[in-house]
This record gives structure tokens, sequence and C-alpha cells, in this order.
């Protein structure tokens, strides 16, 4: 179905919106959110009805509404002043109120690349076009990367489907990383049966880096093979297979885009990291700092992040609009507050609120900016739980595949000190997101510390070690181990763990653990049989 208003048109069949000839990027979940209004347009939709029909029903905060809402108006350059096509009724829901025509046949337009931004929609002259091309992307200095359609093994032509339907969604995926550019899919695609250098790929599509693959299906399991090449070197950086069984056709597409998607991410910005790292800083741009200063970060000690943070502000001085450069500052002061004492923790504090506060006025759509804000209100005092969870929320929904977005939307539910075991979950799929995550130790010792404060004494040590084993210098890994070990009545192994993290802790203290009170006395519990409260190391 083709509904069409003003100069757009939403095809619910090939899920594109299109205008003036051109396809335009939509965020899925705005496009579901206008579907929904177009095919009720004759009367009120309300509240309970989108969220069925948009969110398959699962409980979602109203930032995360507003934020659907907020897409689908700009989509189509309205806004919640005019009200010119989705009109709002307080507490009482939406209704789509322009004129429509509904459409049988699909335009010759249906087959234009997607391009990023929107087009100028009649009566709103403020909206601007920015379409995105080859030449676009040939002016950033941002890495760009494409994703060729991977290649059928199981000579079942009609397999075709699902291995197009993986290669999409593996784009798909990546674009949600905002720092570097990834190609449409049908500029990828237009190389489907070619046998062509990859170089020569890259160099037609102007890319740094391309990702290409193999599927074949045996009865009643899938084998996914892919790897991450450099173009120009023709370097192999990444390859792996997968092997899983073919149960629930959809869900597997989803979980090995999702996989593949993430540890491409972090391959790619591995790989910049290595470039910029040999260039002088007179001639990085802001993003390129930027770089400099996640890697810094990874090494989670305090000299690094202070190091970072003269990164992330060099970036802000060349491009004081650049959202990731405060994103990356906020998080600068996050760590400083968790793991290391601050000169000054009120100033800490406020300065994580307002790096985060500007990351989000600058680009709300980034999930680094949401990330940021709810570590800003599980650091406020007094913490902020329900703002926390609401902002981690809006993360995962614009990056379902970001690690970070989910481990943090954890730690915020676990906050709450009523929703441990939603909190596990969701902080068990960030350490499973991408297993080769440089702060995967990070996540293990919060699902650590949430085992912990569910009262799961036995998984809390288990996890702790596995975080340990990945990273042994790091402090909140022993902490936890500690006290479950102390719940456990292993005094022996819990001592030993206490003189671990008093040899690394320059001073740390129950206060730089972000919980609840009642989350940290359950911390303290498993360590006061085997420190006493005022030895050094651990304070209350």
């Amino acid at each position: 179905m083709i509904y069409a208003f003003e100069i757009f048109e939403l095809d619910t069949t090939l899920f594109q919106l299109r205008a003036d000839g051109q396809v335009y990027a939509i965020e899925p979940k705005a496009f579901d959110f206008l579907r929904c209004l177009l095919e009720n347009r004759d009367h009120l939709v309300t509240k309970d009805e989108l969220i069925a029909a948009v969110w398959s029903g699962r409980i979602i905060s109203d930032a995360t509404l507003g934020s659907c809402v907020n897409a689908a108006r700009k989509a189509v350059g309205d806004n919640g002043k005019d009200q010119r096509l989705i009109q709002t009724l307080p507490r009482r829901g939406f209704r789509f109120v322009g004129t429509v025509q509904i459409k049988d046949t699909t335009p010759a337009c249906s087959g234009e690349e997607p391009t990023q931004g929107n087009p100028e929609p009649k009566n709103s002259p403020d909206t601007q076009s920015i379409q995105t091309s080859k030449s676009d992307h040939q002016s950033s200095d941002r890495p760009s990367i494409a994703v060729l359609p991977f290649e059928n093994l199981s000579n079942e032509p009609d397999q075709d489907y699902f291995v197009d339907g993986l290669t999409e969604d593996i784009t798909t995926a990546l674009s949600r990383y905002h720092w570097f550019f990834v190609m449409a899919r049908n500029s990828s695609f237009s190389f489907k049966g070619t046998t062509i250098d990859i170089r020569q790929v890259a160099e037609a599509l102007n890319v740094q880096y391309v990702t290409e693959g193999s599927v074949r299906k045996s009865a009643d399991r899938v084998r996914v093979n892919v790897q991450l090449i450099e173009a120009v070197s023709g370097r192999q950086l990444w390859a792996d297979r997968f092997d899983e069984r073919l149960e629930d056709v959809f869900q597997l597409q989803d979980n090995v885009a999702q996989r593949i998607a993430a540890t491409v991410a972090r391959t790619v910005e591995k790989s910049e990291i290595r470039r910029v790292s040999t260039s002088p800083p007179s001639q990085l741009a802001a993003w390129e700092f930027c770089l400099r200063g996640n890697a810094l970060i990874y090494e989670m000690r305090k000299n690094s992040i202070l190091e970072a943070r003269q990164m992330f502000l060099e970036a802000i001085q060349i491009d004081p609009e650049y959202s990731r450069a405060y994103s990356g500052l906020a998080i600068t002061h996050s760590l400083g507050l968790r793991f290391f004492s601050e000169e000054d923790r009120d100033a800490g504090t406020s300065a994580l609120y307002e790096a985060a506060k500007r990351a989000v006025e600058l680009d709300e759509t980034d999930p680094k900016a949401r990330i940021v804000m709810a570590l800003a209100y599980m650091y406020a005092t007094p913490a902020q739980p329900d703002y926390a969870i609401a902002e981690a929320e809006e993360a995962v929904a614009l990056n379902p595949d970001d690690p970070q977005a989910n481990s943090v939307l954890g730690v915020a539910l676990a906050l709450s000190a009523t929703r441990f075991e939603e909190g596990i979950a969701r902080i068990a799929n960030a350490v499973t997101i991408n297993p080769r995550d440089p702060i995967n130790h990070l996540y293990l010792s919060q699902l650590s510390l949430a085992y912990l404060c569910a009262g799961r004494f036995d998984e809390a040590a288990k996890t702790a070690e596995d975080a340990i084993r990945r990273k042994p210098g790091f402090i909140e890994s022993h902490v936890a181990l500690a006290s479950a070990l102390g719940h456990l009545g292993r005094l022996e192994e819990a001592r030993l763990a206490i003189a671990h993290f008093r040899e690394l802790a320059e001073k740390f203290t129950i206060e730089h653990l972000v919980f609840a009170d009642e989350v940290k006395a359950q911390i303290l519990t498993g360590l006061q049989n085997v420190i006493a409260p005022d030895s050094p190391g651990m304070a209350e």
C-alpha cells in the first residue's frame, strides 16, 4: 500500500518514505508509527493502540514514545508546535490530519538510493533537504564502509530472501553507529552476482572498509562466514564463522546481524585508532581526537582517563558543535566519579551533567548522548533512577546493538533496587553482543554486582572471577568478588580479593558504586565479615 500526502509517499510494501523522486531514511519505529496513524487516519489512535502496533505491546517509557513521535514528525517536516500532519491530543492519543490519497502502483523512484535527512515539505521553508550521496561522504574525513551482498552457497535460490535480508540487517545495524558512514543498500547491491576485486568495489563506492560474506544452509542449520577488509591495502581485519540452528529464521537473522555489526563497528574503530595514533595532533580532526580519547578510556587507569579528558576538550575546541566530543568528556567525568576520587566530587557531578546535556542538545538521536545522560542521572544527588532508565531505554531503542547502551540500562534498572532481574538480563546481553569488546570486563563486573545485589552470590563470584581474568587490575571486579565470597562464607578467598583491591585502590569508597543505599548495603554486608569499617582501601 502507498499512502500519498503532500509531497510524500509512504510505501508499506517496500518500507520506504519517498518525496520528489528520492527515498529518505527513516527510523523503523518512526515508520511503523506513521503507518499506524495512516492506516487509522479516520479516528484517534490511543497510546495503547500505538504501543501494541509499534512495540508489540512491550512496556515503554513516555520518553521513548515521545522520541518516536518526534522522529516521525521530523521525517515529514512537521513539528510539535504546528502539528500540520501529526496531531497530539494530550492524554488521549494521536491522529494523522493531513489529506491522504492511496496509490496501487509503486513509482519508478522506488529503486533510488536512500538519503539521510528530509525533503523540504510544503509550508515548511526552514526544513532543509540533505541528500546522502557519494559526494557527501567524500567530503567527510570519517571512515566509510559498504556491506556487499552475501553469497548464497546453499544451491537453493529460494534462500536468497534470507541471505539478502541478513545483508540488509547488517547494513541497518551498522548505520546506527553515528561515527562512520555506511553506504546505502542499493549502492552495495549493484554488485550482487558479480566477481570484482574488493579494491575496485571500494574505489567505485569511495569507502575505506568492506564487509562481505556467505551463507550456507543445510537441513536445520545455517553457517554464516563473514570478513571485514581494509580496502586500500586489501588486508583482512577480522573474519569469523557463525554456526546456528535454524528455528526462528527472523530471530536468527537478527541475532547474527547484531553480533556481526557490533564486531565490525568495534574493529573499524580499532583500525582507525591505530591510524590516528601515528598522526601529529596538529593534523587531527575533532572526531580523531575523540578516537584517541576512547583508546585511552579503554585502559581504565586514572592517568589515562585524565589524558582522555584533554583529548575531548581538544575536540570541543576544534568543533564546539560535535556531540560525540561532549559525550566522551562526560564519560571521563563518570569514570572519575566511579573509579577514583575527583578533587571536587560535586564539581565532577556537575561537569558530567553539563557535558551530557550538551551532547543531547547537539544530537538527540545519538545513543552515546543518551547513555551519558543516563549516567548523569545516576550520579545526581540524589540519584534519579526513573530518569536514568528512560534515557538508557532511549539509547537502546536508537541502537539495540550497542553493548554499552544495554549495560547502562541494566545498571539503571538495578539502581532502582526493585528490578534486578531485568537489569541482569540487560547486562548479560551487553556481554554477549560482542565478546571482543575491549571493555567487556566492565560489563562483567557490572553483571557480577547485579547478581550480588539480587542475592545470587555463586553467580556473582564466578562472573567477577571471569571479569578479573579479562582485566586483572580492574578494581570494581575485585570489590564484587570480595563481597560475593563474604556472603558465601569463603573468608580466606575474600580476604585475598580485598588485598588485591587495596593494592589497586588510590582511594576507593563505597560511594563510587552507583547504586541505591539498600544496594550498597548488600555489598557492604558481604564485606563486613572480612574487613573492618576503618580499614584502608574501602570506606563507607
